[in-house]
């Protein structure tokens, strides 16, 4: 295909192209001449002009009692079957309701664009992988795709088609999963597709030969449910909250908009126990980071195929023909006055109007391979307490041959978890009555198969602030963690978190000064691999998303920006500053250490070394 040139600079700053926009897109039962979808807007403008003729010829053949038309109905019912990409060009329909480019607002033959095919291809790919996580697909993707309305027509294939499917579809609120009317939805997308939208032109819509037989729109198609009278195939509209996917089981479960979906990675978590796929879209948002954490391990999961993590896709705009160089111009020129929107919504760039990056180095970061060995180095747990707010552990492992330190793993809270709780956690010791559901933290119990197997020691580091004194007892968050850990295991494994106020080797200030932190840590960042697991993907994002706050163009501020802006990455972030401070200082102790123990220069009167 012909990328635009400012899509070349976009392409560069990728980590991975999923191997499924390299492949051609292939469509057989279109026959010979027309089975593959061009890229190229001109050659695709041909090819639609001959499928859609292809396509009324063939239905005209279904048409009628004869036995001729009985034989090209059941033959059209097989390749309907055998490839979802058929069905829609074939008798799919799509709604704009805009003057879109040469097109005036209404109903249409859906003319799928080859990204789009390319789209359905890693749709199939992710429903028959069983191992490596690759049954799950994140897919991040510009405006105007198409990709909604893709998953809506792959799971209207799947009701008609499968013998057994059932789908939840999730969206950032109710209204936009199913509202009467509303051509917005999920839900109408599906109907539209299935025949039952009474707007739809009888031309364009699914021969009644198609439907269900006992399909009727009364009985089986309610508000946010459509039944299948034949068939145990379901397509359900579930609550966009927290709770999402918890409950009855689904073969299938999409997350649309996926970024902005409040609470999304606990609803990801309880997906994963009640249904064997799961898929995600969205644009670009920070509203639900979580997102951009499987994102990020979906490149990773391309780069490295060996990778545990989700099949990933990213359609970026110019995957759609009709966006050309010059559209691309005159669509940016539309949002001069919201440039971050546009940078968000179509550039997919998670970071527009999130202030200055307070870390601009770990934006050229990606995860790489970069496990706990534990034959390898000193292994540290940083700690944030958190307080009030969620509290905060880092595992940091030394590649001291390498001169390197690894991010290995992490864990955030939510928020008033104390120190009891994060004590089991950080030994990986399960306990019973703390008012917490260990099961209600994504990937928690991986994470404390981890830590429970840790047969070394762990050095504790950890923000000041846990040594206040607070509460009845007037001990400290890190008192506690002391007196729990000595109690969870019987004295063998007691926590003693380390802490540091004053800098002392690498100049005299305040560690707690997040200007002396934020130098702490520019020193390490060349050093700082992280690891391609969740845990450590989420330590990079926190880093990465660290921003000032934006300060608006135009207006005069008396002070300047001494601290980011505090988010709920913060806890994540000062924990590895806090580790950053005493690594930096017990580096500058070992160097001077390193020279008083070397062996002594003897130096001879002529002025050489002497061994």
């Amino acid at each position: 295909m012909n990328i635009p040139a400012s899509a070349h600079i976009a392409l560069s700053r990728q980590s991975a192209i999923s191997p499924f926009l390299l492949e051609p897109a292939i469509v057989p039962g279109l026959g010979p001449d027309l089975d593959r979808v061009p890229d190229d807007l001109h050659e695709w403008l041909v090819w639609k002009h001959r499928v859609s003729a292809l396509r009324e010829e063939v239905r005209r053949s279904c048409e009628g009692d004869t036995r001729e038309a009985a034989k090209n109905r059941a033959a059209e019912m097989r390749l309907c079957a055998d490839d979802p990409a058929y069905f829609l060009i074939m008798y799919g329909v799509v709604f704009e309701p805009r003057k879109y480019r040469d097109r005036k607002p209404g109903w249409y033959r859906w003319m799928l664009f080859a990204s789009q095919v390319k789209t359905i291809r890693a749709i199939q790919f992710a429903m028959n992988a069983e191992e490596l996580g690759r049954g799950d697909l994140i897919v991040e993707k510009s405006r105007e795709m198409g990709f909604s309305w893709i998953v809506c027509g792959y799971i209207a294939h799947q009701f008609l088609f499968s013998d057994h499917f059932v789908a939840g579809l999730i969206s950032r609120n109710a209204e936009k999963v199913d509202r009467t009317g509303d051509t917005d939805t999920l839900f109408y997308k599906i109907r539209a597709n299935l025949g039952i939208i009474e707007q739809v032109p009888d031309y364009l819509r699914l021969p009644k030969w198609m439907m269900p037989a006992g399909f009727n729109a009364e009985d089986h198609s309610l508000l946010r449910l459509i039944t299948h009278p034949t068939k145990t195939n379901t397509i359900v509209g579930e609550t966009t909250t927290e709770m999402a996917g918890v409950g009855g089981r689904a073969t299938l479960r999409f997350s649309d908009e996926a970024a902005r979906f409040d609470d999304f990675d606990q609803a990801w978590a309880n997906q994963g126990g009640t249904s064997n796929h799961r898929i995600a879209g969205s644009s670009a948002d920070t509203k639900s980071p979580g997102f951009k954490i499987l994102a990020d391990l979906g490149k990773e999961c391309i780069a490295n195929p060996q990778r545990e993590g989700p099949t990933f896709l990213r359609l970026d705009w110019w995957y759609n023909p009709y966006h050309t160089q010059e559209w691309y111009e005159n669509e940016k020129a539309r949002f001069k006055t919201d440039p971050h929107y546009f940078a968000r919504e179509y550039e997919l760039d998670y970071y527009a109007g999130a202030g200055q990056s307070t870390y601009p180095r770990f934006s050229l970061i990606r995860p790489s391979n970069s496990p706990y060995d534990p034959y390898l180095g000193r292994l540290w747990c940083t700690i944030d307490p958190g307080l009030a707010d969620p509290p905060a552990a880092v595992w940091i492992q030394e590649d001291r041959a390498a001169k390197r330190y690894r991010i290995v793993n992490s864990f955030m809270g939510r928020g008033g978890e104390d120190a009891e709780f994060l004590t089991s956690i950080v030994l990986g010791i399960p306990l019973s009555g703390l008012g917490y559901d260990y099961g209600s933290y994504p990937g928690l119990h991986d994470l404390m198969a981890w830590t429970g197997s840790l047969n070394r020691a762990v050095i504790y580091v950890g923000d000041p602030a846990g040594r206040n004194a607070g509460g009845a007892s007037h001990k400290s968050f890190y008192d506690g963690m002391t007196t729990s850990s000595r109690d969870m295991s019987g004295g063998s494994s007691v926590i003693n978190v380390r802490t540091i106020t004053k800098i002392e080797k690498s100049g005299q200030g305040d560690a707690r000064s997040f200007q002396n932190r934020r130098t702490a840590i520019n020193k390490l960042t060349h050093r700082m691999d992280f690891d391609a697991n969740p845990g450590g993907i989420m330590v990079l994002t926190a880093l990465q998303e660290t921003r000032y706050l934006q300060r608006k163009e135009g207006r005069t501020y008396q002070s300047e920006l001494l601290e980011p802006a505090h988010d709920k990455w913060s806890h994540l972030r000062s924990a590895v500053e806090f580790w950053a401070v005493i690594i930096t200082e017990d580096e500058q102790i070992r160097e001077v250490t390193e020279d008083i123990t070397a062996a002594p220069i003897r130096i001879s009167m002529s002025g050489r070394t002497v061994a």
